[in-house]
C-alpha cells in the first residue's frame, strides 16, 4: 500500500505547526515504475530511493529493453533518461506515446541537460516532467508522487484545486516590494510547499539577479504573442527551478514590455495557468497598481501592499488602499507592509497606520548590509540569515496571509 503525503492545500508546515499530514491513497496496490537508464549507478541510486518509498520498480539499460518491457507489463509510471545509446530518450518517449496501451502512461524524463530548448524537446516527445541531475532524492519522491496523483486524478475524472495566488504590490518603486516576494516565495519553498514565483512587474529584472536566473528569449517570445500560446506544454518548460520546491517564470529577454503584460484577459489566464501547476503562486506586481496587471489583484487569494515607513509612505499607503478597495470587494485577506530601510528611528508607527487607515499594518526592518550580502551570494535572506529579523517579519507575514486567505 502507497501512502502520498499530500500537503493541506493552501497551508504551508511552517504556518501550521505540524509536521505532517493525513495520507491520501494514491494507489490500492504498490505502483510499479519502469526505470530506464544505461548508467548502473542512475538505475542503482533510483531503484533505492523509490524502493524505500514502498514502489515496486522495474529497471532497464536502454530504450528497446523499456519497449520490450513494456509490452508484457503495465506500468504506473516511467522514468526515463535521455543520453541513452541506440535510441535515446526522445525517441522511446515518442514510442510510448504512439502505443495505445502506454500513450498515457506518466513519463519522467532524467537528464544532465538542462536548457530549455532541450525540455522543450522533451515537452514535445511526450513527456510530463523533467528533471536535471544530478537529482536531490527527495525531490524525485516527491515529482513521482505528485505525477501519480495527478495521474490518479485525472483518471477519476478530477483535477487538482489550483494553487494559492499571492500578489504583492507596491505604492511605488524601491519600496522593497520585490525583495519582499522573492523572500516569501523562498520561505514556502524551504517549508515544504511546491512554488512558482513570477514576476510581472514593469522591470523585473531585480528579482532575477537575486535568484541569479537569466532573462528568457522564450518567455518574451510567448508573452509577445496575440493571442499568447498559453498552454502547459508550452509554459511549463519555461519554468526554471532554482531551489528544491521553487520554479521561476523567468523575466522575458526583451527591455520592451510584452503585450500580454498590458491585456488584463491575458494576465488572468497566465495567472490560472501558473496556480494550476503548483501549490503557491507568489506575484511580484511591481507599483502596478495603476497598470493593467493591477487586474490580477482581485483574483488574488492573497494580497499584500507594500510602502516605506516614512511620511510619504503613509500618504501613499492611504491612496493604494483606497484603490484596493475598487479591486477587492472583500479586504479580508489584503496585508499592509511598511519596510524601514534605514537604520534612523521609524517616523511612522503603527498607531498612525492604524489612525489613518483603521487597521494595522505589519512593519518589517530591512538591513541594507544583508540585503547586498543574500544579492551577491544570490541567497536570498529568509535562506540565508533565517534567524534575522527580517526574516523573522517575512514569516509573520506568511502566517497572515495564511490565516486570512484560508
Amino acid at each position: 500500500m502507497i501512502c502520498a503525503t499530500i500537503p493541506v492545500q493552501g497551508v504551508p508546515r511552517s504556518v501550521r505547526g505540524d509536521r505532517t499530514t493525513p495520507c491520501r491513497r494514491v494507489h490500492a496496490v504498490a505502483a510499479k515504475i519502469l526505470v530506464v537508464d544505461d548508467d548502473p549507478s542512475a538505475l542503482k541510486l533510483i531503484g533505492y530511493t523509490l524502493r524505500r518509498e514502498g514502489f515496486e520498480v522495474t529497471t532497464a539499460a536502454d530504450g528497446m529493453e523499456a519497449l520490450t518491457l513494456v509490452r508484457h507489463e503495465r506500468f504506473d509510471l516511467i522514468i526515463l533518461d535521455i543520453m541513452m545509446p541506440g535510441m535515446d530518450g526522445y525517441e522511446v518517449c515518442r514510442r510510448l506515446r504512439a502505443n495505445p496501451q502506454t500513450a498515457t502512461v506518466p513519463v519522467i524524463m532524467l537528464t544532465a541537460r538542462s536548457m530549455v530548448k532541450d525540455k522543450v524537446s522533451g515537452f514535445r516527445s511526450g513527456t510530463d516532467e523533467y528533471i536535471t541531475k544530478p537529482l536531490l532524492p527527495h525531490e524525485l519522491v516527491s515529482r513521482v508522487k505528485a505525477l501519480l496523483l495527478r495521474a490518479s486524478l485525472s483518471q477519476a475524472g478530477t483535477q487538482r484545486p489550483p494553487g494559492k495566488t499571492l500578489a504583492l504590490v507596491g505604492t511605488k518603486g524601491g519600496v522593497g516590494t520585490t525583495t519582499l516576494a522573492v523572500n516569501l516565495a523562498c520561505l514556502l519553498a524551504h517549508d515544504g510547499q511546491a512554488v512558482i514565483l513570477a514576476d510581472l512587474s514593469i522591470a523585473p529584472l531585480a528579482s532575477m539577479q537575486m535568484l541569479d536566473v537569466e532573462p528568457s528569449q522564450g518567455v518574451h517570445a510567448l508573452l509577445s504573442e496575440a493571442p499568447p500560446d498559453l498552454s502547459v506544454r508550452r509554459l511549463e518548460p519555461l519554468l526554471v527551478e532554482v531551489a528544491s520546491n521553487l520554479r521561476v517564470l523567468p523575466s522575458p529577454a526583451s527591455g520592451c514590455v510584452p503585450s500580454l503584460l498590458q491585456n488584463a484577459a491575458d494576465l488572468e489566464a497566465l495567472r490560472s495557468l501558473l496556480a494550476s501547476l503548483t501549490e503557491v503562486l507568489v506575484l511580484d506586481l511591481g507599483c502596478a497598481l495603476h497598470l493593467p496587471t493591477s487586474a490580477l489583484l482581485g483574483q488574488a487569494d492573497g494580497v499584500v501592499l507594500v510602502s516605506e515607513s516614512t511620511r510619504l509612505g503613509l500618504i501613499l499607503l492611504q491612496e493604494g488602499w483606497q484603490r484596493l478597495a475598487s479591486l477587492l470587494p472583500d479586504h479580508s485577506h489584503a496585508e499592509l507592509a511598511m519596510v524601514n530601510r534605514t537604520r534612523e528611528a521609524v517616523s511612522i508607527r503603527a498607531p498612525d497606520v492604524e489612525r489613518a487607515l483603521g487597521r494595522d499594518a505589519l512593519f518589517i526592518v530591512a538591513v541594507p548590509e544583508l540585503a547586498e550580502e543574500a544579492l551577491v551570494a544570490h541567497t536570498p535572506i529568509a535562506i540565508a540569515q533565517p534567524e534575522s529579523l527580517y526574516a523573522l517579519q517575512v514569516r509573520e507575514l506568511a502566517r497572515r496571509l495564511f490565516h486570512t486567505g484560508a
